[in-house]
């Protein structure tokens, strides 16, 4: 499942009232994610503890980690 689907699936939970705070932590590395403030609220609604977006487009060493472990 690539990132955006899952940024796309936390949106679509934090849609149902039962599943506020489902899961605790969401790291997304190497993931260019832009959402509006708006759907960054929705998903920290889904997300009991921290959603972390460890993307910078200059970090090569970050890059070199996710090609690697992907494979």
């Amino acid at each position: 499942m690539s990132k955006e689907q899952y940024t796309l699936c936390l949106l679509a939970v934090s849609k149902r009232q039962a599943c506020l705070g489902i899961s605790e932590d969401v790291v997304l590395l190497d993931a260019h994610v832009t959402a509006s403030a708006k759907q960054w609220e929705q998903m920290c609604m889904v997300v009991g503890g921290r959603i972390i977006n460890g993307y910078c487009s200059t970090d090569w060493l970050l890059r070199l980690l996710y090609r690697t472990m992907d494979t």
